[in-house]
C-alpha cells in the first residue's frame, strides 16, 4: 500500500498498472516463467573479441545519460548496424546503452556484436544488460549471473566503481525475489539498478541492497493531464538521496489486440520532461531514454530499422529522428547543469496524422483508450540565437509568432487537414521557409493512428548566439510578440505587448495558494512562461499587464485576472507547499508542484471567492495583502474591475503594479488553469518578465520552474 499522504489513491489506480505494464515486443504482462530448456542458449561460449581490461566508471556527482535499446526488435542486424547505432547514440551525449535482452537464443549474438560496435567506434560509449523478464528466464538467478559475468570484462561494459553495472525490466517478487538478487550481486560483483513493479515501501526493507531503482512509467503522464514530478518526488522520498534514477520519452502509442492505448504526449511532453529532470539533477545521477527502438508502442527515437513487431503499422513512416538533436541540447543541460548556447536556429515540430476524435473506416480494434486525452494541435520547438518571427501553416491554420526572443520558444498551432508550412525570418530575412514532405494531417484514416510524425527544419545560415539564457514561448502570447491566428472555421487576431524583465512596476506577495483541481488545474490561465532563471522578480514583469502573477515549480510563470479557474480556490495555504527554489535566485521561492508564489498587483484585493460586480471578469476581493490605486484604461469589449479606482481596463494597456498574493493551486476542471487569459513560457522565466507579459491582466503567475 502507497502512503496516501504523498500521493493520492485515485492517482495510485492510474500509475502503478501503467509502471507496471510491459513494453515489450510481445505486448503481453504476463510475467511469464520461461521453461529451463532455454538456459543452455544462455551458457554459450563464444569468443570474446572485445575483450580487454575494462576502465572504470566512477560516480563521483557525474550525471549520466542512459538508452534504452530493445534488443528484440534488432533479429535482422549485423555488426554494421550496432556500430551506426552506437555513432548516433553517443552523439547525443548518452553515456551507455541498455541492452534489453529476452530470452531468443539469437539474442547472445546481437549482445556481442553490440559491445564489440562499441568498443571499436572510440566513442567511449558503455553497454549493459538489462534483463526483461517478461521473456527472460526466471530461474535461481544462475542465468542472470551468467550472462552479467560474461560481458563484465568487455572494455565496453558500464561499470560503477568497479562493479558490473545490471539493470531489469521486471524480475523482482514475482521472479527471482530477494534472496535469488541478492545471490546474484555477491556473484557478480553487481550494481543493481532494476525496474520492480511492486516494490513500493519496501526499498528500506526487503530491497534496502539494490544500488538503485528506477522509474519506468515515470516518462509519461498516467492520465489526462500534463506530465510532472509528482511521481518522482514519490520515490524519491521512498529510496532516500542518490538511489532514484527515472526515465524520458516523447510519446507513447500501441494499438495491438493485446494492448491498445495512447498516454498523453502532448504540451511538448519531451522538452519538458528534461526541464523537469534538470530541476531535479541535485537528486539524480542516472537518467534512461525510451527508447531508442520499440516501434511498437512509438517511443523511439531512432531510425526505422530492425524489426518491428507483427501488427506495427504505425511507426514505419513516422520518423522521430529529429528529436535526436532536440535532446542533445538537453543532455547537455543536464549533464553540465548549464543550458548550451544556441548557435543554430531550427524549428523541431510533431503532429499526428488525424484529428483525436477520427473515425476510422477500417479498423477492428477501434480507439485507444485515453485517445481524448490527446489535443489536436500541431506541436513545435523554436530554437532561435537572436530574435526571430516563426509562422507555423498546417492546411488552412496559420500562426505567426513574432519577435520570439533568444532561446527555445515551445509554440503550437491547432490541427487542420493539409500538409505543413515552417517559416522562420530575422531582421528581414527569410532562414527558414520549408514545406516537409511525407506527412499530411487527413480527416478519415483507414485504421487509427495516434503516433506523431518528428520533423526539424534548420536555417540555411548559422548565426552565433548571443546569449547564455534559454527562453521558450507558447503559441498563446509572446514576449513583445504580435501573434495572428486564422484557421478554417474561425479567424482572430490577437496583439500583446509587454514591458522589458526590468519593469519598475511591483506587486505585493499574497502568498501559498493551490492549484485546481480539474482541467489543466492551473489557477491563473492568461499567460504563462518558463526560464531556468526564474525570479519572482522576472515573474512580475511578464505578468505586468495582468492583476496576478504566480511562480510554480522553480521555473514557470503564470499570469492572469483571476485566480479561481480551474476548480482553484485562491485560498492562501501553508508556506511549505511553496519550497521549490527559484532557477535563477536560489534564495527565494518559487512555488511548488500545483502550488504558485501568488503576487497580486499593488492595490487588489483577494480572497477565495470572486466578485462579479460590472465586469465579465474581475479581480478577487477581500483580505487584501497590501493597497494602491491602479490607473488603467480601457478599448475592450472584456473589462476587469479595480477594487481601488473606478476605471476599467483593457488586457493591453496598463500602467499599474503588481503585489505578491502567494502560492495558489490551479485547477480541478478543463485545462486546470487558474488563468487563461494568456500564457507565456520561457527558460529564462522570472516573476519580473511574467508581470511584464501579462502587463494587461489583473493577474499573473508564475509556474512549473
Amino acid at each position: 500500500m502507497l502512503a496516501l499522504s504523498i500521493v493520492p489513491l485515485f492517482y495510485i489506480c492510474l500509475l502503478l498498472p501503467a509502471l507496471a505494464r510491459n513494453s515489450r515486443r510481445d505486448g503481453k504482462i504476463s510475467r511469464r516463467q520461461e521453461v529451463m530448456q532455454r538456459r543452455d542458449a544462455l551458457d554459450v561460449q563464444l569468443p570474446r573479441d572485445a575483450l580487454q581490461p575494462a576502465p572504470l566508471e566512477k560516480r563521483d556527482g557525474t550525471k549520466y545519460v542512459f538508452m534504452h535499446h530493445i534488443v528484440g526488435n534488432t533479429y535482422p542486424y549485423v555488426y554494421n548496424d550496432w556500430l551506426n547505432d552506437v555513432k548516433q547514440i553517443s552523439a547525443m551525449g548518452v553515456d551507455a546503452v541498455a541492452l534489453n535482452i529476452g530470452s531468443d537464443v539469437w539474442q547472445w549474438d546481437r549482445v556481442v556484436d553490440a559491445y564489440n560496435a562499441a568498443a571499436a567506434s572510440g566513442t567511449g560509449l558503455k553497454m549493459f544488460i538489462s534483463f526483461d523478464y517478461t521473456s527472460f528466464v526466471c530461474d535461481n538467478g544462475y542465468a542472470t549471473t551468467n550472462w552479467t559475468n560474461y560481458f563484465a570484462n568487455y572494455s565496453a561494459q558500464f561499470k560503477v566503481d568497479g562493479k558490473t553495472f545490471i539493470s531489469t525490466y521486471g524480475g523482482g517478487y514475482d521472479c527471482l525475489g530477494v534472496a535469488n538478487w541478492k545471490t546474484v550481486k555477491a556473484n557478480t560483483n553487481g550494481y543493481l539498478m532494476p525496474f520492480f513493479w511492486d516494490s513500493e515501501n519496501t526499498f528500506k526493507t526487503d530491497w534496502a541492497f539494490l544500488d538503485s531503482w528506477y522509474c519506468w512509467g515515470c516518462a509519461w503522464p498516467q492520465g489526462d493531464w500534463d506530465k510532472n514530478t509528482t511521481d518522482d518526488l514519490y520515490y524519491i522520498q521512498q529510496l532516500g538521496a542518490g538511489r532514484y534514477a527515472t526515465t524520458v520519452s516523447g510519446w507513447f502509442f500501441t494499438h495491438l489486440t493485446s494492448k491498445n492505448f495512447y498516454l498523453r504526449g502532448d504540451d511538448w511532453l519531451l522538452p519538458n520532461r528534461w526541464d523537469q529532470l534538470f530541476q531535479l539533477r541535485d537528486q539524480l545521477t542516472f537518467v534512461e531514454m525510451v527508447t531508442w527502438n520499440d516501434y511498437g508502442e512509438s517511443d523511439y527515437f531512432g531510425p526505422f530499422e530492425g524489426a518491428q513487431p507483427a501488427g506495427t503499422y504505425w511507426a514505419q513512416n513516422y520518423p522521430h529522428t529529429a528529436w535526436i538533436n532536440l535532446s542533445k541540447y538537453y543532455i547537455t543541460a543536464y549533464k553540465t547543469g548549464t543550458y548550451p548556447t544556441i548557435t543554430q536556429d531550427v524549428v523541431y515540430w510533431w503532429c499526428r496524422p488525424h484529428p483525436a476524435l477520427a473515425t476510422a473506416t477500417s479498423d477492428s480494434l477501434g480507439r485507444p483508450t485515453g485517445y481524448d486525452w490527446a489535443d489536436d494541435y500541431l506541436w513545435a520547438v523554436a530554437f532561435c540565437s537572436s530574435t526571430c518571427t516563426v509562422t507555423l501553416t498546417l492546411g488552412t491554420s496559420t500562426q505567426t509568432f513574432s519577435n520570439l526572443a533568444y532561446g527555445v520558444n515551445k509554440l503550437k498551432l491547432p490541427m487542420a487537414i493539409g500538409t505543413v508550412g515552417i517559416k522562420m525570418v530575422k531582421s528581414s530575412t527569410t532562414v527558414i521557409n520549408a514545406s516537409p514532405t511525407g506527412f499530411s494531417v487527413i480527416a478519415t484514416p483507414s485504421q487509427y493512428n495516434y503516433n506523431v510524425f518528428v520533423g526539424a527544419e534548420t536555417a540555411s545560415i548559422a548565426v552565433t548566439g548571443t546569449s547564455t539564457a534559454s527562453s521558450s514561448t507558447t503559441a498563446k502570447t509572446s514576449s513583445s510578440a504580435t501573434s495572428t491566428v486564422a484557421s478554417t472555421s474561425t479567424t482572430k487576431t490577437s496583439t500583446s505587448t509587454s514591458t522589458s524583465a526590468t519593469a519598475t512596476s511591483t506587486f505585493t506577495s499574497v502568498g501559498c495558494i493551490a492549484e485546481g483541481t480539474t482541467g489543466t488545474r492551473r489557477a491563473l490561465t492568461a499567460a504563462n512562461f518558463t526560464s531556468s532563471s526564474m525570479t519572482p522578480a522576472k515573474c512580475q514583469a511578464f505578468c505586468s499587464s495582468y492583476t496576478y502573477a504566480g511562480t510554480e515549480y522553480s521555473t514557470q510563470c503564470y499570469c492572469g485576472n483571476s485566480i479561481t479557474n480551474n476548480g482553484a480556490t485562491g485560498t492562501v495555504v501553508s508556506s511549505s507547499n511553496c519550497n521549490y527554489k527559484c532557477g535563477g535566485d536560489s534564495s527565494q521561492t518559487c512555488g511548488g508542484s500545483y502550488f504558485l508564489n501568488l503576487y497580486a498587483k499593488a492595490g487588489t484585493i483577494v480572497s477565495s471567492s470572486t466578485s462579479s460586480t460590472s465586469s465579465t471578469t474581475t479581480k478577487a476581493s477581500t483580505t487584501a495583502t497590501t493597497t494602491k490605486t491602479s490607473t488603467t484604461s480601457s478599448t475592450s469589449s472584456t473589462t476587469k474591475t479595480s477594487t481601488s479606482s473606478t476605471s476599467s481596463a483593457s488586457s493591453t494597456a496598463n500602467t499599474s503594479s503588481f503585489s505578491y498574493v502567494g502560492c495558489v493551486a490551479e485547477g480541478t476542471t478543463g485545462t486546470r488553469r487558474a488563468l487563461t487569459g494568456a500564457n507565456y513560457t520561457d527558460s529564462a522565466m522570472t516573476p519580473a518578465k511574467c508581470e511584464s507579459l501579462c502587463a494587461a491582466y489583473t493577474y499573473a503567475g508564475t509556474e512549473y520552474r
